[in-house]
């Protein structure tokens, strides 16, 4: 059992390093972009696996209060924690390398998806060979490779694992698996909060399936209440902040953002690579759409006779029925609000009653659901039809049926396969930089910072430069007034508003009154606004420090000595 896991946790990371090609080439400077158009988000979510190691080292002192946004508090509850990423904490401790700890887990993430989907086919009994084909399927997941540049999205273990566990659940309740299946769902959503919340609405709309229609369905409710208990008592210090930050500043998505950033039924026909014997409707919906959710070919045919099978056979039917309704539930929701029955919004409802929707933007992310329980069904398809290939007797029919399962699983694999991703290479800015090792070795601990240009759109391309901030604050450790994340505080806006000016007197006034003690400072933006003339006349913006091989300059903002200093000014609690 050992050496067949070893085995298989070798073949499926060299699957994951092929998927991710060529990130092992600059592992420690080079992050994965997939569909992103710029690197801001590769770069908020290395900043957010170093930020949760520097928490980590401090035992957790201040965890939610990270070095972004003044003078807002909580500020990692704005978006996605990843708290799972303490597991590669040592290796920031040891090399001080947000990005290889990063890279470290988005392998791990991808090697985990393909060890769960074997686990969970051979669990249902399909033979090796069978279980090792689905995990590799799931390690090259087309929606995995197109949120490459997304950490969180790329670990759907979880999402493999909890409709399998609910079933299981069903069928034979104890303690045990209870346990199992709110520790799986806590994991889930500390690893990706939408796909937790994603969750949770596609395992209440299941569980009947699982638990109803059996005998003794006291227990098994009771069960599956305390499988719930479980992940309550696990996610509530992690949940219970995320509930009071949202209800404090109002972060809700609008439905009319869902509506947009929802799937259309044409976009699972859609793979990322096209192909030339599209039709032209489907042709004109990827000029139209910028999702590509499809699978391919191959996998729907191998997915089709695991339904049909899996139906017709008493031990998987439950199972089955159980994916099955995932997927359907899955694809219907990912439709968003676009989609009503009878001017009827299934998912408009959801977004009004049920707990996290409305924090949720992507609905189209639910096809991750889809494609996962369709590789499952495909696996258990493969197996069915390798034993009938088993049983078979030697003949030209027993050719010709290798012959369509091989064929199926190569098309699958070239469905599959991976395009060269295209990486962002973090050199520019190390520990050592110039202007970065000037603000560690010659400001205070709590000396605030505010880097410029603000953005002035709300771009992800035009917030790569404030990622690039961010991820500078990991070496100089200092606070900034900038940050990305999920939601923006209104504090932030107004931050915006009053540096439009700068470096006009009220502009400086502003920092002043804030307690802002120095302004980082991109030579392009500082050239065109002449801030070098204005801080010979305005002797409160002094410059200090110019970084000419990483175009910045760092001035102090010296406040009047009867204005408000810096360090009478504390995060707001």
């Amino acid at each position: 059992m050992i050496a067949r896991y070893c085995r298989l946790l070798g073949g499926y990371a060299l699957l994951a390093v092929w998927a991710t090609w060529p990130l092992a080439t600059d592992l420690p400077r080079s992050l994965t972009m997939g569909d992103e158009s710029a690197a801001t988000v590769p770069l908020f979510t290395a900043w957010t696996v170093g930020w949760n190691a520097t928490a980590a080292k401090r035992l957790g002192g201040g965890y939610w209060d990270a070095p972004i946004f003044f003078p807002e508090s909580r500020t990692l509850a704005f978006s996605e924690p990843i708290v799972t990423s303490l597991v590669v904490a040592p290796v920031v401790w040891m090399t001080d390398n947000i990005v290889l700890a990063h890279n470290g887990f988005l392998l791990l993430l991808l090697v985990l998806n393909g060890l769960s989907g074997y686990a969970v086919l051979a669990l249902l009994g399909c033979r090796e060979v069978s279980a090792a084909i689905g995990g590799a399927w799931l390690v090259l997941l087309p929606g995995v490779q197109n949120e490459l540049g997304v950490l969180q999205l790329v670990g759907i273990f979880g999402i493999v694992w909890l409709p399998t566990l609910l079933v299981f659940l069903g069928a034979r309740p104890s303690k045990g698996l209870a346990v199992s299946l709110g520790v799986v769902f806590a994991v889930t959503y500390a690893t990706c909060g939408n796909y937790g919340v994603f969750a949770s609405v596609l395992l209440v709309q299941v569980s009947p399936l699982a638990l109803v229609f059996r005998t003794g369905n006291r227990g098994r409710w009771l069960s599956a209440f305390l499988a719930a208990g479980v992940a309550l008592i696990l996610l509530a210090p992690l949940v219970a902040v995320q509930h009071r930050v949202a209800g404090q500043h109002g972060l809700v998505r609008t439905i009319d953002l869902a509506g947009r950033l929802s799937a259309g039924p044409a976009d699972y026909l859609l793979r990322s690579r096209s192909n030339p014997w599209e039709p032209e409707w489907l042709q004109q919906r990827r000029c139209e759409s910028p999702h590509r959710l499809g699978v391919g070919m191959a996998l729907p045919l191998l997915a089709a006779v695991g339904v049909v099978c899996g139906l017709r056979r008493p031990a998987g039917r439950r199972w089955t029925l159980v994916m099955l309704g995932t997927a359907f539930a899955a694809f219907f929701l990912s439709l968003g609000p676009n989609i009503k029955v009878f001017a009827w919004s299934p998912y408009e409802t959801l977004w009004h009653y049920f707990p996290g929707v409305a924090q949720v933007r992507s609905p189209f992310r639910l096809a991750m659901f889809v494609q996962a329980t369709c590789v499952l069904l495909a696996g258990q398809g493969l197996d069915v039809l390798l034993t009938r290939l088993a049983g078979a007797s030697a003949g030209g029919g027993r050719h010709v049926l290798a012959c369509l399962l091989a064929g199926c699983v190569l098309v699958s694999l070239y469905d599959f396969a991976p395009r060269a991703q295209p990486l962002y290479c973090t050199a520019t800015i190390e520990r050592e930089t110039g202007w970065v090792a000037w603000l560690r070795n010659n400001t205070a601990a709590d000396d605030v910072l505010v880097c410029l240009p603000f953005p002035t759109t709300a771009s992800v391309r035009e917030f790569q430069q404030t990622a690039e901030w961010m991820y500078a604050g990991h070496f100089h450790q200092r606070t900034i007034v900038n940050g990305y994340s999920g939601f923006l505080p209104a504090s932030y806006v107004q931050a915006r508003t009053q540096l439009a000016g700068f470096p006009k007197p009220t502009a400086i006034d502003w920092l002043c009154q804030q307690g802002i003690g120095y302004c980082v400072i991109d030579q392009r933006y500082a050239k065109a606004l002449d801030v070098q003339s204005q801080a010979e006349s305005d002797r409160r913006l002094v410059l200090q420090f110019s970084d000419d091989v990483a175009m910045i300059e760092i001035y102090q903002v010296k406040a009047p000595s009867s204005g408000t200093n810096h360090s009478a000014l504390q995060r707001s609690r």
